[in-house]
């Protein structure tokens, strides 16, 4: 499923490496007026946020549902997503170490374990296929928003949190503080990588380029409203529905 608010008419759908964790803590405020704990597990610890609210893929979710709400997404350069994905997912959790991955695929690929960046995108395609949650983080925008921006009456650039925590404060008339979290690990940028590799990314990414692009910050996005004609000012008209 989405994450909808219904008594505030609004649904979120969620992408990783688009302040996708943050924004569920944020979600689960507004829904239950308290936030995320988690369920105690037998080893002592806690369920994850992840675990409560999954990140479905467009195809999964009954978009039905939430036909008659406020629909809205974050959008982020996918080269971004990617580089945030090896720095946090490959390098802070480990997911590509002789501990997690798939150690004898990982050998019979002669992939080396814990790679570096430049090893990462060299074998992108196979080590993508070493672990489920590296491929989960890396998959294109558009298996998680669909194939069109016109779904959504509201899209947001990264770079644009503040002004969607200002949307969800003017629909919600709740105080929003947004965490920030899952960001351990290195800060790779684009400005590290090669000509080579850029084109290589731009390539293996080219449908949310083209998908998505108007909305990202780097192509001269901002907070994009979808559909014609929408005003923020209409999201306090929404017609609300009932429960959470």
């Amino acid at each position: 499923m989405a994450i909808p608010v219904w008594r505030f008419g609004i649904c979120y759908y969620p992408a990783p490496k688009v302040a996708n964790t943050s924004l569920k803590h944020v979600m689960h405020r507004l829904r239950t007026g308290a936030g995320f704990v988690g369920q105690e597990k037998p080893d002592g610890g806690r369920t994850h946020i992840h675990q409560a609210y999954g990140t479905p893929l467009f195809s999964k979710v009954e978009h039905e549902a939430y036909a008659d709400m406020l629909r809205f997404a974050v959008v982020r350069d996918p080269i971004d997503r990617l580089l945030s994905t090896w720095g946090n997912r490959v390098v802070h959790h480990g997911e590509l170490s002789e501990a997690k991955a798939d150690v004898a695929s990982m050998r019979a690929k002669k992939l080396a374990f814990d790679p570096d960046l430049t090893t990462f995108l060299d074998r992108l395609e196979d080590y993508l296929e070493m672990s489920p949650s590296v491929r989960l983080h890396a998959l294109p925008l558009v298996e998680f928003l669909g194939p069109s921006p016109q779904f959504f009456h509201l899209l947001f650039d990264i770079s644009q949190l503040p002004q969607l925590v200002q949307f969800l404060q003017a629909t919600t008339g709740r105080e929003i503080t947004l965490p920030h979290r899952q960001a351990d690990g290195p800060k790779a940028r684009r400005d590290d990588l090669t000509p080579a590799q850029i084109r290589k990314l731009e390539a293996h990414y080219a449908t949310d380029y083209e998908t998505f692009g108007d909305a990202m910050r780097s192509s001269g996005g901002g907070v994009r409203k979808s559909r014609p004609g929408f005003d923020l000012r209409d999201a306090q008209t929404v017609e609300p529905g009932g429960g959470a």
